[in-house]
């Protein structure tokens, strides 16, 4: 069974999660009261978030249902938050992340912003406008 519930207690391996839980408005999906992924929205400054989401490999069996859920978590955070851009980066090597963040509602910002990460790694920038 599934739930998507308020995020408390992430397990170290997510230490993405663990980074970002002070941000602005995340969950976590439990399968089998088993964590098996995070994702939120840092609340940079007034209409303004960064997304960001980190799954564990157990979430591949559920694609469709992370799909759908994390959308309808987007787009009801946005509404929630009176947020009028919300920004998301993927490595620039990663195509199917940029294929999955194009399914939520992203859109390309620019071709490639180079050195953007603190291991210097390329990303894709994308947008969510609402």
């Amino acid at each position: 069974m599934f739930a998507f519930v308020p995020r408390t207690n992430i397990p170290l391996e997510m230490r993405f999660g663990l980074a970002n839980e002070n941000g602005g408005p995340a969950f976590t999906a439990v399968l089998d009261e088993k964590i098996i992924g995070c994702a939120g929205i840092n609340l940079l400054w007034p209409g303004v978030g960064a997304a960001w989401v980190a799954f564990g490999k157990e979430i591949e069996d559920h694609g469709l249902w992370a799909t759908r859920t994390v959308r309808a978590v987007l787009r009801d955070t946005v509404r929630s938050f009176n947020l009028h851009r919300v920004e998301a980066v993927v490595y620039a090597e990663n195509h199917r992340d940029a294929r999955w963040i194009r399914l939520l509602g992203f859109r390309k910002e620019n071709d490639i912003a180079q050195m953007y990460t603190s291991d210097k790694r390329d990303v894709v920038r994308f947008e969510f406008i609402s």
